[in-house]
């Protein structure tokens, strides 16, 4: 019987005890906060000294907050302690699966085959990960999250609950697909107008980063996302990708860091999607189409097959380009605007057929 700490001490820690223990052969002795509400939880004591580790066997990850399960595998391991990869006995997995150190899988998930799953990954109950899908380290799969086969998810991301991931598709490191997993705390303006916004703070400080695991990019304007995206990174702190669940997304898309989904869109197939991108309300991106950094789609826009927009370029409102035409970067289609054919000269496109204006 190997004895074990619980690392965190909230509810999905509870959980995570009762997991390991179904399994047989772990008996749970304590849970770990760092700064404990509580000095008992569920009968057991609550430690916040990591050399506490050091008198166990192992260690189970009962924590939610990605980057947390990575600082706690590695102040774990530094106790000398091993991390216990948690898998409830109602799991079904298929062959040639891989699970790194510390993840926990939780009832009912069904895994199943040519799958590989990185550390720290919590797969919460009854979800399923279709074939040949690579999960990266320290993914959150919330309750009953759907990932049909061949599947891409890169490092730190939130699947959130009932979520699904179409075959073959994929979704960048840090991001969110779904309900729930990040909280807003704050706003930041560089010259605010004022102190508080829908209930929250706004800051002008760019360390108060600091104190955050994500940021947003919110801002309309090309260069400025382009600046802020710098400028969050430069504070250490990682751009959230952020994808509504009523995004439909096919098969071979990638989208880049700090980049909005917005509701009602279709993005089908083999379509690139640049960094800090904005696709608003209701638009279309079609097959092999390939968006710049920092574009701005307003609500409406279509974009037909085979397009190719360069970078900072704005696609204004309802605005159409037909198949395999392409504009370059910093340059904008009109509101209403038809692009017939492509246009190689940086500038104002508007009507129906869209020409320069001069």
């Amino acid at each position: 019987m190997k004895s074990a700490i619980v690392l965190g001490a909230g509810g999905f820690s509870r959980e995570a005890r009762d997991w390991a223990e179904q399994m047989g052969g772990v008996k749970v002795m304590a849970f770990l906060d760092e700064k404990p509400k509580v000095s008992e939880l569920d009968g057991l004591p609550v430690v916040s000294d990591w050399a506490a580790l050091k008198k166990y066997d192992c260690f189970i990850l009962g924590v939610g907050d990605p980057g947390v399960r990575e600082k706690f595998l590695r102040l774990g391991k530094e106790q000398g302690c091993s991390p216990l990869t948690v898998i409830h006995p109602s799991v079904v997995i298929g062959t040639r699966v891989e699970i790194g150190e510390g993840s926990v899988i939780c009832p009912k998930t069904v895994i199943t085959t040519n799958i590989k799953i990185g550390a720290g990954v919590i797969v919460n109950l009854t979800c399923t990960i279709g074939h040949d899908s690579v999960v990266g380290d320290y993914v959150t799969f919330s309750p009953g999250a759907n990932i049909s086969g061949g599947c891409q998810i890169g490092k730190n991301t939130y699947i959130g609950t009932n979520s699904t991931m179409r075959e073959y598709t994929s979704i960048p490191a840090n991001s969110v697909l779904g309900m729930g997993g990040v909280k807003v705390m704050a706003f930041l303006d560089e010259k605010p107008k004022v102190s508080e916004l829908d209930g929250l703070p706004v800051v002008s400080d760019w360390t108060a980063l600091k104190k955050y695991d994500c940021f947003i990019l919110g801002v309309g304007d090309p260069g400025v996302r382009e600046k802020f995206l710098r400028l969050g990174k430069e504070q250490g702190c990682t751009p959230l990708t952020v994808i509504h669940p009523s995004v439909v997304i096919g098969t071979r898309v990638e989208i880049g860091e700090g980049s909005v989904i917005c509701p009602k869109t279709v993005i089908t197939t083999n379509i690139k999607i640049g960094a800090g991108v904005i696709v608003n309300l209701t638009c279309t991106i079609g097959h092999d189409s390939v968006v710049g950094d920092y574009v701005t789609f307003s609500p409406g826009a279509n974009i037909s097959g085979g397009c190719q927009i360069g970078k900072n370029t704005y696609i204004g409102t309802n605005s159409t380009m037909r198949e395999y035409t392409s504009i370059p970067a910093n340059s904008v289609l009109g509101m209403g605007g038809v692009l017939v054919k492509s246009v190689d000269v940086p500038g104002v496109y508007v009507g129906n057929p869209a020409k320069i204006k001069t």
